[in-house]
């Protein structure tokens, strides 16, 4: 666990609802390409397929995909009907567990949708993200998760199984890499987990709200909000088999709005030892570079030569 909090970030400027509500509903830019580094490629797994979800705690949900970015659900209520909206897919590398977001734009909350689907077991978490906290600030976000199973009209009986919260992860800590970033995650608790950061962050050190949902053995869906910086919540399946992951940042940065897929290239457990033994050169030299290349053998100056799906 790092001793010494390095650089902190700073929180942006505040906003009101209306500013918040202007920036996401008449963005300036593509939020789904506002954070283009290592955007995984798209599935097309759910084009042409109709099917329901069934969450506890929240209505059944219907939905019929056209395209690869183009799905429909039914929205219950006097004034329901089919909302059409902008969705991306991306297939973990677990096989048969796909990532699905999409917007609620119909609304006059900033929703978003979040579906980890299996395939194989029929299990679904429905992750329900939305800017604007009223015991916060207009711009953070939160998160509710609901745990249920996929319909897909086959005459399939129900299922009473369920994904849920794991302490699987507590006392864990993992050196990820994506392109130039690099981070340590350190699992440290039920709710919370701490991340240093290396790069043009020279190592600052936060804990922030997170939480992991196992949805197979090793793979989880991890979600936490980033509520040092601007508040966005970011939510992935992370597969420990592989050591990658599929993911979505979702809020507003101190400029513009962001819906963006991203992948992990690759990580790998550290052990206590090699923490400390990382935070002694890191705190006698300065060097992070150094101290990861001494520890690690990661060169953070060694990024993916080419920026995925940009």
């Amino acid at each position: 666990m790092p001793r010494i909090p390095r650089d902190r970030k700073r929180r942006p400027e505040a906003l009101t609802s209306k500013q918040v509500h202007d920036m996401v509903r008449r963005p300036l830019n593509n939020p789904y390409t506002a954070m283009c580094i290592n955007r995984p490629d798209l599935s097309d797994f759910f084009t042409g397929k109709e099917f329901s979800i069934h969450c506890d705690g929240v209505p059944e949900i219907k939905f019929k995909v056209s395209g690869i970015n183009t799905l429909h659900w039914f929205k219950n209520g006097v004034d329901g009907g089919w909302e059409e909206e902008y969705y991306e897919c991306y297939e973990s590398s677990s096989k048969g567990l796909y990532f699905l977001f999409h917007q609620v734009k119909n609304d006059l909350s900033c929703k978003l949708r979040i579906l980890a689907v299996d395939t194989q077991s029929r299990l679904v978490t429905l992750v329900s993200g939305v800017i604007g906290l009223m015991d916060y600030t207009p711009r953070d976000t939160d998160a509710t998760p609901f745990f249920g199973y996929i319909d897909w009209y086959d005459g399939s009986e129900p299922l009473w199984e369920r994904h849920a919260h794991t302490l699987e992860m507590i006392q864990k800590n993992i050196l990820w890499k994506v392109n130039s970033w690099c981070h340590i995650h350190y699992y440290t608790s039920r709710h919370y987990f701490t991340s240093q950061t290396f790069g043009d962050e020279n190592g600052f050190v936060v804990s922030e709200r997170g939480r992991h949902i196992k949805l197979r053995d090793n793979v989880y869906l991890f979600y936490w909000r980033d509520m040092q910086g601007s508040g966005i919540l970011s939510c992935e399946i992370m597969d420990l088999n592989t050591f990658s992951g599929v993911g979505v940042n979702y809020g507003l940065t101190d400029y513009q709005f962001i819906c963006s897929g991203f992948t992990r290239e690759n990580g790998r457990f550290v052990t206590d030892g090699e923490l400390a033994e990382f935070e002694r050169i890191f705190e006698e030299t300065g060097d992070q570079k150094l101290a990861l290349k001494t520890v690690f053998d990661v060169d953070i100056n060694d990024m993916t030569t080419q920026i995925l799906n940009c």
